[in-house]
């Protein structure tokens, strides 16, 4: 809070004792009183089992706010931890019942202003305090008048941490007892738990270990490494059996579906054929004419010259009338597109290309065997290496990227090509080294990883910077 807060009246270290009970007291009041010890003690060590059993840090802090309240009459727990210059700010952490602290709230900056001006120097054992008395809202409003701090403290005495208790009533020098015996259960319990903070080193022992560091980081960049670089890998098929459109048309219905098997001569696709059916039933039919000319011809041939004269004219119109049916016969042919080979077929979805109007020669299946595939890597121009036949290739699938494959460069190309996602690249082909029990499937993607000739570490790690540095500068 921005207003100054009065600063805590101390009471003392102990609270002055209510009264001693006389000897004339009834010997069941003592009894009860001794009964209330004991079951204090169970408490306390109830709550000592509780804190061995955390497991963290942050679980200690809530079983401490939680729980402690089982042996110490404390209505509220605050768990603080020294914040800024040296510590000497309080923050609150954690509070009893409470999963979560705003530490923007009012309330509970007020709280950490009455706590830091309540710790003052700092001390070894629980400092029992009471709230100031002001005019401010939180002040006339917070139920609780009495509190106590207990410090927590590592082995060099340095505080880490402050657990404040606070009541309605003030605490009387049992509570301050069991506090203490609190406060060396949790420190230890604490500092068994937090993480041991590095020792520090001389300057004279850093400044060696730094020049060592140094020397050892100059020397490796002479260290001969493979020089390689990492481009997209896609598995496809090393021989495959292009299948083209035969004619200019519409594809009606596509008789397979994706990357399945079929086998030599299965229909692949079918085209529409209306037209050419048409044509076919026409060229059926002038064949029919032709013939029919020609059997007249033949009859009219004896004894007239013109007749004979008809007759090599039926006689070529019917030749021509057998061409036109064999070419329409051949084209309705080609409506039915079948398998040249055995294998898989690949291609996308049936629905891309159902209805869909194709050029003659235009690709649209492929027929591979799915035993024999290489892997295109896409290398980009950046990236590019000296490249040797039969260099070694890893490839890392997406499908699998922690067993790559072992493949050897069997072909790359001299002239760069622009990739289907606008990069100018070379492609290149790697075939698996050894025989593969399962080869990877065809489409499959991924990276792959192409080693060149043998570099220093140096050159490795600052190849880009420098051919950066050379194409911006021409030094």
């Amino acid at each position: 809070m921005g207003v100054h807060q009065p600063r805590p009246k101390l009471v003392s270290g102990t609270v002055a004792p209510q009264g001693v009970t006389p000897a004339q007291k009834k010997v069941s009041e003592e009894e009860a009183a001794e009964k209330a010890r004991i079951l204090r003690l169970e408490a306390l060590l109830l709550f000592e089992g509780e804190l061995r059993q955390t497991q963290t840090v942050r679980e200690l802090s809530f079983c401490i706010a939680n729980e402690a309240r089982k042996v110490v009459p404390a209505r509220q727990i605050y768990m603080l931890k020294p914040v800024g210059s040296k510590g000497a700010r309080l923050q609150i952490d954690v509070v009893s019942n409470l999963s979560s602290v705003d530490k923007n709230a009012p309330a509970v900056r007020w709280l950490e202003n009455i706590f830091t001006n309540a710790l003052g120097p700092l001390g070894e054992t629980p400092l029992a305090f009471e709230m100031p008395v002001s005019q401010g809202d939180e002040a006339a409003v917070f139920p609780f008048r009495y509190g106590v701090l207990v410090p927590l403290l590592d082995k060099r005495k340095k505080l880490f941490g402050v657990i404040a208790f606070l009541s309605e009533q003030p605490f009387n020098d049992g509570d301050i007892a069991v506090l203490g015996r609190l406060q060396q259960a949790i420190e230890h319990a604490w500092l068994a738990l937090a993480p041991r903070p590095l020792r520090r080193v001389s300057s004279v022992v850093r400044k060696s270990i730094g020049l060592l560091v140094l020397a050892a980081a100059v020397c490796a960049m002479f260290i001969p490494v493979p020089m390689s670089s990492l481009a997209p890998v896609e598995v496809v098929a090393q021989s495959a059996q292009v299948v083209a459109a035969p004619l200019d048309g519409v594809i009606e219905v596509m008789l397979v579906e994706p990357n399945t098997r079929v086998s030599m001569g299965q229909v692949l696709f079918r085209f529409v054929d209306t037209e050419l059916s048409s044509r076919h039933a026409i060229a059926n039919r002038s064949l029919n004419v032709a013939q029919a000319k020609l059997q007249t011809a033949r009859q009219n041939a004896f004894g007239s010259g013109e007749g004979r004269r008809d007759l090599a004219v039926a006689k070529a119109e019917l030749a021509l009338a057998e061409t036109e049916l064999s070419y329409a016969v051949d084209q309705l042919a080609k409506t039915i597109v079948r398998s040249p080979v055995s294998g898989l077929v690949v291609f996308d979805r049936k629905t891309d290309w159902q209805g869909r109007p194709v050029a003659v020669g235009e690709r649209v299946v492929e027929v591979a065997d799915p035993e024999l595939v290489e892997y295109r890597i896409d290398l980009p121009v950046s990236d590019a290496i000296v490249l040797r036949k039969d260099a070694r290739v890893k490839v890392f699938l997406d499908s699998a990227p922690l067993n790559p494959r072992e493949a050897i460069l069997r072909v790359a190309s001299y002239r760069a090509t622009i990739s289907p996602d606008e990069q100018l690249v070379y492609k290149t082909y790697a075939v698996a080294a050894s025989k593969e029990e399962r080869p990877a499937r065809i489409g499959a993607r991924g990276t792959g990883q192409v080693f060149g000739e043998q570099v220093s570490l140096g050159f490795y790690l600052f190849r880009r910077p420098l051919s950066a540095i050379r194409q911006y500068t021409g030094w």
